[in-house]
């Protein structure tokens, strides 16, 4: 092969696989012809780079990392100089070399250090007495604090300090001793309103009660650990109290509300419910009786009397307002039956219904000769003047109608609108009656004594 024509082999693309023939039927492999780079130091940083181009060694460079040390190449040497005016001994440990750890300031120091270089520019101080700033760049020296309780007390007048003593104001001591200052508060009386603000008074129930009184005594108003508010006057011996407000002590009025000169209305009220709730309940009971025989207490609910030709007050019983579109509530009247609590009246709907018995009531009305009966009324009485024709319109839903004849001077025949079972009754004779009973928008005969009944 004509050396000059073959083509040329770049360093680059050498590989393994070329060779160099040699004598003794030997070959000689080109990579071994390049260098390679080893750092032999332990643990020590390398001066090169990398190899390109197979035989390029490429060296890392040497520079300072900040002006206490330059690096410069003089006759092919690199040369590190340490720069002494560059040194920051902020910078260094001083663990080990403690340098400038202390300086005598009783050799080689003069002069009186000036307060603009850190000093007091004093060369003396008198026993007792304390540094304080007496104008701009000027430190002064108070009196001596001699006197037991002294401090120094600014003073906005003349801007500098004042050496003085607490001063005790009402219902405050103050007591001084050597080295100490002893503040005690009296709170036996108060000169003007306290105010708690966002803290409490502690009345410590588990200790004892302790009131709130008009006299100091142990009276008037106290709470529990629970929160639970107990009122007795009589030094009273408070219970276990088992709800937010319990009222003792010997007074028969136990609740007054209103005053004379704020003299109006007043409503005791529920907290009525908000959002999708149901108003909540509100109950009175009366005591129960204690062991043995003994009686419940009563509960009464009396208007106020009138003075001389006024009204008394009236009583007033009602369910609520049912609103546009809600139900009308009742008014119901319970007792026990037995051992029960039995519904045995109610209101509803502008009617009495009773549930268990017979209403015992003056609320009556009389027929004289012929015409209308009233539904509305639970009793009607008939006096007839001869032969009369007697109407009843329709009742309320469960009411009860009772008819009797009082006075007889001929047949009263009554037609109700809506009868069931029968069309007509007739009284004969004094004496004669029914009791009906409005029961599906119809009336019922439930018992009679003495009529015809057609």
């Amino acid at each position: 092969m004509d050396l000059a024509t073959a083509p040329v082999l770049a360093k680059a693309d050498v590989t393994a696989l070329h060779y160099l023939p040699v004598s003794g039927k030997k070959r000689f492999q080109l990579l071994t012809l390049f260098p390679s780079l080893n750092t032999s130091g332990t643990s020590a940083e390398s001066l090169y780079v990398d190899i390109t181009s197979k035989n390029q060694l490429n060296f890392k460079g040497l520079k300072s990392a900040n002006a206490m040390l330059t690096v410069t190449t003089v006759s092919n040497n690199l040369v590190l100089t340490v720069v002494p005016s560059a040194l920051d001994l902020d910078d260094m440990d001083n663990t080990t070399a403690q340098f400038l750890k202390t300086v005598s300031l009783t050799t080689n120091v003069t002069g009186t250090l000036p307060v603009a270089n850190g000093g007091t520019g004093k060369t003396t101080i008198a026993k007792g007495a304390i540094l304080y700033g007496s104008a701009t760049g000027t430190i002064s020296e108070t009196s001596a604090m001699s006197t037991n309780g002294q401090l120094l007390i600014g003073n906005a007048s003349t801007g500098v300090p004042s050496v003085a003593t607490l001063t005790a104001g009402t219902n405050v001591t103050v007591t001084n001793g050597a080295g100490s200052i002893t503040v005690s508060a009296a709170l036996e009386t108060l000169t003007a309103n306290l105010d708690a603000d966002i803290y409490h008074i502690n009345l410590n129930a588990a200790a004892g009660y302790s009131f709130l009184s008009g006299d100091g005594t142990a009276e008037g108003v106290t709470v529990d650990a629970n929160g639970y508010v107990f009122i007795g006057n009589a030094t009273p011996t408070v219970p276990t109290l088992s709800s937010q407000l319990t009222l003792g002590g010997t007074a028969t009025t136990a609740l007054v509300i209103g005053n004379t000169n704020h003299y109006a209305d007043r409503t005791i009220q529920v907290q009525s419910a908000s959002g999708a709730t149901d108003g909540i309940n509100l109950n009175f009971y009366g005591a129960n009786g204690g062991t043995g025989n003994r009686a419940g207490g009563s509960l009464t609910f009396k208007a106020g009397a009138a003075a001389g030709t006024g009204t008394a007050g009236s009583l007033t019983l009602s369910s609520g307002d049912p609103g546009a579109s809600g139900s009308v509530g009742k008014v119901i009247f319970k007792n026990y039956i037995s051992t029960v609590q039995t519904t045995v009246g109610e209101f509803s709907g502008g009617n009495l219904v009773m549930e268990k018995g017979s209403p015992i009531t003056n609320y009556t009305n009389t027929r004289t000769g012929a015409g209308a009966l009233d539904p509305t009324r639970p009793t009607n009485f008939i006096v007839t003047t001869g032969a009369n024709a007697l109407t009843l319109a329709d009742g309320t839903e469960g009411q009860s109608l009772f008819i009797h004849m009082i006075t007889d001077a001929g047949d009263g025949t009554l037609t109700p609108t809506n009868p069931s079972g029968f069309s007509t009754i007739t009284f004969n004779d004094v004496g004669d009656s029914v009791h009906l009973r409005f029961i599906n928008a119809k009336w019922y005969i439930v018992g009679s004594h003495g009529v015809t009944i057609a």
